[in-house]
């Protein structure tokens, strides 16, 4: 007979996205506080990136959302005595303690991809399933915790809300330094509006991009627009926006923790126009560089940011480009913006995210 193992397996297979960021920071802090042996679950080109922080790893390059996924993790994990998902992906086959985190429900509470094949034949029911089967669910975000409980029925006691933290490269410096690395490294050259994130419809990028239209031939202001994601999916969208409205943008792509840092410290604002953010990363991290931050008054973000960032209504590019041209034309309100943000972001640390997971992990393991 299998004897259960009392390690406790993590899935940070996802390494490229917002959830590599939550994982890997996660991993990192437990390994140096938490009193059992870690399991965790790699893609093969993550691997170097966390397999110092676990006991013992199990690599899977099964595609995301598949049923080869389906049957690889389970075979890996069917012995752990408990598994975190990060996270609606879960083995529906495992049998120990499952906790989820549920990042954000975006694919049930935004209509464009809730009515989406993929929704209603995959995640939909996975989110549904999900709720049921958890023993516990870690969220990022009170907003999205009362639509946990709105839209998938669980009891708020099932669920902690945990905020994200913010990495070691992400802190104020030189932007004249900063300003000349972007230079040689991505040839932007002028003073820029910043974007980080990925390019898909509830980012709202087409609001951003007619702003940014609005301000320049309107106002005549002489600055640039880059688009950093490392998802690149929705890119030809914006770009035939970006062509109707007769602008430019610049795109950066599969940028490192240290080089978004040095976009953050050169940008003049960071703009978050999201209808739909579960947490909105890049708001405490450019926050913390130091950059003024802008921000959609919707979801989560109010909560994040706080009273470190200004808001505009995310229907609205004409209030966005205002506000937008008073931060670019204002030194003190940008150095205003920039104090108060690094304020609001040392509240959020990787080191109390790890301390309220492992009050939960511990619950399955003493």
């Amino acid at each position: 007979m299998s004897t259960i193992s009392k390690e406790l397996a993590i899935d940070a297979r996802a390494y490229r996205s917002g959830l590599g960021v939550y994982t890997r920071n996660l991993l990192r802090e437990l390994h140096d506080t938490f009193a059992w042996p870690i399991h965790a679950l790699s893609h093969r080109e993550g691997l170097s990136s966390i397999a110092p922080y676990c006991s013992r790893f199990t690599v899977i390059d099964a595609q995301m959302y598949s049923l080869q996924e389906q049957l690889e993790v389970w075979r890996s994990v069917r012995q752990d005595k408990v598994l975190h998902i990060p996270h609606y992906n879960f083995p529906v086959l495992y049998r120990g303690d499952l906790l989820l985190t549920m990042h954000d429900l975006t694919h049930i509470v935004y209509p464009e991809y809730a009515t989406r094949l993929k929704s209603r034949l995959y995640a939909n029911p996975m989110l549904l399933a999900g709720a049921r089967r958890a023993s516990h669910i870690f969220t990022v975000s009170t907003y999205s915790k009362q639509k946990i409980v709105e839209h998938l029925g669980v009891d708020p006691g099932r669920i902690t809300v945990v905020y994200n933290g913010v990495g070691k490269d992400f802190y104020p410096g030189d932007r004249t330094v900063a300003r000349q690395f972007v230079t040689e490294r991505f040839g932007i050259q002028k003073p820029f509006i910043l974007y980080v994130g990925n390019l898909k419809p509830h980012k709202n990028l087409d609001v951003l991009l007619k702003a940014y239209a609005e301000l320049i031939s309107k106002m005549g202001r002489d600055c640039a627009l880059v688009l950093a994601s490392s998802d690149q999916s929705d890119a030809k969208r914006v770009i035939d926006l970006a062509t109707h409205l007769h602008i430019s943008l610049f795109f950066v792509s599969d940028a490192s923790n240290t080089e978004i840092a040095e976009l953050y410290r050169a940008a003049e604002v960071l703009v978050m126009p999201s209808f739909e953010e579960g947490f909105g990363l890049p708001v405490i991290e450019a926050m913390s560089c130091g950059t003024p931050t802008i921000c959609a008054n919707r979801a989560s973000l109010p909560e994040i940011a706080g009273e470190a960032a200004l808001y505009f209504e995310p229907l609205d590019p004409n209030q966005l480009a205002d506000i937008l041209g008073s931060v670019l034309e204002s030194t003190s309100l940008r150095m205003s913006l920039a104090v108060r943000g690094i304020a609001q972001a040392a509240q959020f640390t990787w080191k109390a995210t790890t301390e309220r997971h492992i009050q939960v992990y511990n619950q399955f393991f003493l």
